[in-house]
């Protein structure tokens, strides 16, 4: 682990475990404030998140009792599509606000007292960045996509050739967000640029992300278990009241639900912290890497 007391270098060749510990280092010396200006964008979406919710389980259990028509069924794939948007718009404020306090921790000696109202155009200038890049990507896979389709409806058996081919393509557009995000560069430049680093360091970085996604999972299923078990409880309530008896569970359990599922989704969000921040790890790594083996090339010219 590094000195949690220094500051983080981060253009630095790194091991696997070195990119993951510089991450989770970052993460703890800087929790406060990353919690902090983090709350102001995933404390209303948890809200919004638990509120849909609530209405997504109604709905759900009209159309299990049979009493909902078409015009029902709409308004619940409406539902469902606002509660999709909602979870897209939230993680781009998120991983918006993120990048802009990584950047601005560079720039610093420290970020421990950082006021919103200093942030503020900063925070508004890196969304729209994040905003740009992956509108960006969502076209080119959407692009892909449909030419996956097809290929699909030529013969199944493409799909031995391209999921794999998509699976291996993901890792460099994933470093087209960090690229675009920390260089003065345009979109496509970065994509272009995120193939000449994702190409060499593409089983270290899918390494990289899959353990902190487990980590990230780990803390998520801690964070929803309360929540898990009151819905277990619901469950076996609404299968009483279908057979026809009284529900016993007392008048202030939804709000209690409610409550769970906001926390639930509130540190699920910061939990994202780490595979976000691990991968911009990856990316310094990487960067230092290819400029110590371009100086390299060049002096053996």
């Amino acid at each position: 682990m590094e000195n949690q007391t220094s500051k983080i270098v981060f253009y630095k060749s790194r091991s696997l475990a070195g990119r993951f510990s510089a991450a989770f280092d970052f993460i703890e010396n800087n929790f406060k404030v990353l919690a902090k200006f983090s709350s102001f964008i995933i404390l209303p979406v948890a809200v919004l998140l638990s509120l849909f919710f609530i209405v997504y389980n109604n709905f759900a259990a009209q159309i299990v009792q049979g009493n909902i028509g078409a015009s029902g069924l709409t308004k619940y794939l409406v539902l469902v599509s606002a509660l999709v948007l909602v979870c897209i718009i939230g993680d781009i404020l998120f991983k918006g606000t993120v990048f802009a306090l990584v950047k601005e921790y560079s720039l610093r000696e420290s970020i421990a007292r950082l006021s919103f109202k200093e942030m503020k155009n900063k925070l508004v200038a890196n969304i729209k960045r994040f905003l740009i890049v992956n509108l960006v990507l969502a076209l080119l896979l959407i692009v892909y996509m449909a030419l996956l389709a097809g290929l699909l409806f030529l013969s199944p058996w493409t799909l031995v050739f391209t999921f794999p081919f998509l699976l291996f393509i993901t890792i460099p557009f994933t470093y087209a967000q960090e690229i675009y995000m920390f260089e003065d560069i345009k979109v496509m430049a970065a994509v272009k640029k995120g193939f000449k680093l994702g190409i060499p360091n593409w089983a270290g970085t899918f390494f990289l992300l899959i353990l902190a996604e487990i980590f990230a999972l780990i803390i998520q299923c801690i964070a929803f278990t309360p929540w898990g078990v009151g819905s277990f409880v619901q469950s076996l309530s609404f299968s009483s009241i279908l057979d026809g008896n009284v529900s016993t569970l007392p008048t202030y359990f939804s709000i209690l639900m409610f409550l769970l599922s906001v926390i639930g989704y509130f540190v699920s969000y910061l939990a994202q912290l780490l595979p976000t921040i691990s991968m911009m790890f990856q990316y310094f790594s990487a960067t230092q890497k290819q400029l110590e083996k371009d100086i390299e090339q060049n002096q053996s010219l």
